[in-house]
């Protein structure tokens, strides 16, 4: 349970004792066998996954080589995932980009019959001017009139050809209408899983060129001066509109997670006063509890002044913190296999555990416990080790996760580290040393993703983590100690953007503020720095 990697001197049950911001929920629940297809390469497995990387099915021995180490996700909710992006575009298509050019084409037909009349009405200036003049004029009107019709036809047949363009353009986004549609109704798995999105590519419009009639001027000339002087035509106006991209966003609610910092900020660095630090939790005032390799769990101010400092019940270092609803400290004790909760300054007994060792916990905001736990002892055979999350109420166990829903264990048991946190979404997202992965779940407990921190510019060969915790946008924030970094996820698993390149050094607790700031303790400096990563 070697938690600090390099302090070698510390036994395995005391490195157990770390640090994490943590929660868990619920049981898995199987899903009709049904709803998965069988795998063309291991004969009786069902493709319960979806590989992210390979962007197909597999199924657990797939996991375990060919796609070993791959992010994937669950194939069920990927196939969700594609049916919503179907959907979307297609709404897309039908309520922003087909109205648009409709609107067009009923644009170009205005344009018709206003030039139509428009032209009419210089027809009759021009008649009208060639009657006053009678005869001496007639010369005149006519060659004026051949280029008023020439003008005509070159305008006309201008705009028929627009209107040609942006019918049939019409017509090729309802047939894309109507087949998405109809994979959507049919359920056609095999063309789900083949779509592409179309609505990006009609949404600039065509450049459409609207036409104003030519305007007639009179001229008072000497009979002589007739056929140079009987009027100027002014040819028409050509009045080409903007290019303009339809934003194909608008169809979606506005987002109302925090925007990111283009840059991470330090904002504060301080000094713990502790030999190594492991966890850490924000309360009010800026100040922060903190755990480290001592039997002492401190209260420290945002200039490291230590305010209060209280002592384990078991006098050994706690494994882990939380903070419940109404404010009130816990930790676990790896190594008395307890819970604790801290009363009027002191800690007092919470959970005892027969069988299980408390790893890392979290509290949350409805008044559960969310804990995950192992059964490793000095004498357990390595087969027989287990991990897994329990919810608790009241001190009481409502609910277990533990295997996924082929049956195989979510969670590797082995010497580090496990923590734990609950998304707002209900997501339980457990930080898994021994896989070196984070492994979501559903509020249910069904299998939703595996992050394996596959980041190209690591340094480290392997992804380290240790502390996890998820912010007020759905978003899951995990320590990666090894690599000096923090990994920034979304509720789905993609890496949004890595947080401490040049200023992390070994990051291991990490915490949030009331205003979102990032609190991270250092295990080796023992220093506690505070990071602005969001505007």
């Amino acid at each position: 349970m070697d938690t600090k990697g390099s302090d070698s001197s510390r036994s395995n049950m005391a490195s157990r004792k770390s640090r994490k911001k943590s929660i868990v929920t619920s049981v898995s629940v199987k899903e009709n066998e049904n709803s998965f297809q069988n795998c063309l390469e291991h004969t009786g497995n069902k493709l319960y996954f979806f590989c992210r990387p390979c962007a197909i099915p597999i199924c657990h021995k797939c996991a375990s080589e060919t796609h070993l180490s791959h992010d994937a996700e669950n194939v069920l909710e990927n196939l969700q995932s594609m049916r919503d992006l179907v959907t979307s575009d297609t709404s897309r298509l039908e309520s922003l980009i087909q109205p648009e050019y409709k609107k067009i084409e009923t644009q170009i037909q205005t344009n018709v019959l206003k030039l139509t009349s428009g032209y009419e009405n210089v027809k009759k200036q021009i008649v009208t001017n060639g009657e006053i003049w009678h005869k001496a004029v007639e010369s005149a009107v006519k060659k004026c009139l051949e280029r008023v019709e020439t003008m005509e036809k070159e305008d006309f047949s201008n705009l028929r050809e627009q209107r040609k363009l942006i019918s049939s353009l019409i017509t090729e986004i309802q047939s894309l209408i109507d087949y998405n549609k109809k994979i959507l109704n049919e359920n056609d798995v095999s063309e789900i899983n083949k779509f592409k999105a179309k609505s990006e590519e009609f949404s600039r419009i065509p450049t459409i060129t609207s036409i104003i009639a030519p305007v007639f001027k009179n001229s008072d000339v000497e009979k002589e001066q007739l056929p140079e002087r009987f009027g100027a035509l002014k040819a028409s106006v050509l009045k080409k509109s903007r290019d303009f991209v339809i934003n194909v966003t608008s169809a979606e609610p506005p987002s109302k997670r925090d925007t990111l910092q283009d840059k991470p900020v330090v904002l504060r660095k301080v000094e713990t006063k502790f030999e190594k630090c492991w966890s850490v939790q924000c309360i009010q005032d800026q100040n922060v509890w903190i755990s480290g390799n001592v039997e002492t769990v401190a209260k420290v101010d945002v200039h490291g002044n230590m305010i209060e400092k209280v002592s384990t019940r078991s006098k050994q270092a706690p494994f882990d913190l939380s903070i419940t609803s109404k404010g009130e400290l816990l930790y676990t004790d790896y190594g008395d296999r307890s819970v604790n909760i801290m009363k009027k300054g002191k800690f007092e007994p919470f959970l005892k555990l027969q069988g299980w060792n408390p790893l890392g916990l979290c509290a949350t905001d409805s008044g559960e416990v969310l804990l995950c736990m192992d059964n490793r002892n000095d004498s357990s055979k390595q087969k027989s080790q287990q991990v897994k999350v329990v919810r608790y109420v009241h001190s009481s166990p409502t609910q277990e996760i533990q295997y996924d829903d082929g049956g195989c264990p979510l969670y590797v048991s082995g010497d580090f580290d496990v923590y734990i946190t609950v998304n707002s979404n209900q997501d339980v997202c457990v930080s898994d040393r021994n896989a070196k992965a984070v492994v979501s779940t559903s509020q249910s407990g069904r299998f939703r993703w595996r992050y394996f921190g596959n980041v190209p510019t690591r340094k480290c060969p392997y992804f380290d983590p240790r502390s996890i915790l998820t912010d007020r946008s759905c978003r899951i924030l995990v320590s990666d100690a090894d690599s000096n970094l923090v990994h920034l996820l979304d509720d789905r698993g993609h890496l949004l953007c890595l947080i401490g390149r040049g200023f992390l050094e070994k990051p291991v607790g990490i915490s949030l503020d009331s205003e979102g700031n990032l609190y991270v303790v250092e295990y080796h400096t023992a220093k506690l720095k505070v990071i602005k990563y969001i505007k």
